[in-house]
């Protein structure tokens, strides 16, 4: 549903609901996931911002990752995110940027060997500046940096079994572990877009820090072309 507000304002509600693709190949099918999305996008001639809040809610996973048997089983996980979407052009020269931050609330009723899941927190940020028109007509080339989805405070609480007693009583000891990444993964990287008649090419270069967000990764070059041939 979209809707068209004064002012160069628009408006745009977005509910959704499934699994994931493969789900029936799981050992244990997920149950749907549900939520909505609210976008409001206000456009100022050369430059627009937009504004978006959601949330999630899964009833038998946390993010998409099932947990049965032995570890127990979520109840219910509830994700909440805003973000933050701009856009400047200046004559052939474009600025994007954006953030989003979100927040994970599950719960762990059941007796498993998780007891507990502490609220995780997350971001994203993405800026980049381009200038069109570079070697041709409707060709693009810009400069990227992105952080991909990271958490930012992420704890389990378990509850492990250590021994029994004569009375064959299980013993068990509490472990807080922290399940924070190591290390904040970067991407900078240069790109090139043009199209001419039904050829369209893409191209980038770059180099990633810290890959999966693991400090250990370290500094690591890489390159993707895509081309595409349209055929009438």
């Amino acid at each position: 549903m979209d809707i068209s507000l004064p002012l160069k304002k628009s408006l745009l509600f977005s509910f959704f609901q499934g699994s994931h693709q493969d789900s029936n190949r799981f050992i244990s099918s997920l149950e749907d996931s549900k939520g909505l999305v609210l976008e409001l996008k206000d456009n100022n001639g050369e430059s627009a911002i937009s504004y978006q809040v959601g949330m999630t809610l899964d009833n038998s996973n946390l993010l998409g990752i099932s947990s049965v048997g032995g570890f127990g089983r979520p109840d219910n996980s509830i994700t909440s995110f805003m973000g933050v979407e701009t856009v400047t052009r200046t004559e052939e020269v474009i600025l994007r940027s954006s953030i989003h931050i979100g927040q994970t609330q599950s719960d762990f009723n059941q007796l498993g060997l998780i007891d507990n899941i502490e609220d995780t927190y997350f971001s994203s940020f993405d800026l980049g500046l381009y200038k069109e028109n570079v070697f041709m007509l409707n060709d693009s080339f810009g400069i990227q940096l992105y952080q991909p989805l990271r958490s930012e405070y992420a704890r389990m609480d378990f509850n492990v079994p250590i021994g029994r007693t004569k009375n064959k009583q299980i013993l068990f000891e509490e472990l807080n572990i922290d399940l924070t990444p190591s290390g904040r993964q970067i991407n900078s990287q240069l790109v090139y877009a043009t199209r001419l008649d039904n050829f369209t090419f893409f191209g980038k270069l770059g180099v990633v820090s810290n890959e999966f967000h693991h400090s250990e990764n370290g500094v690591k070059p890489y390159f993707q072309i895509d081309l595409e041939f349209g055929l009438e």
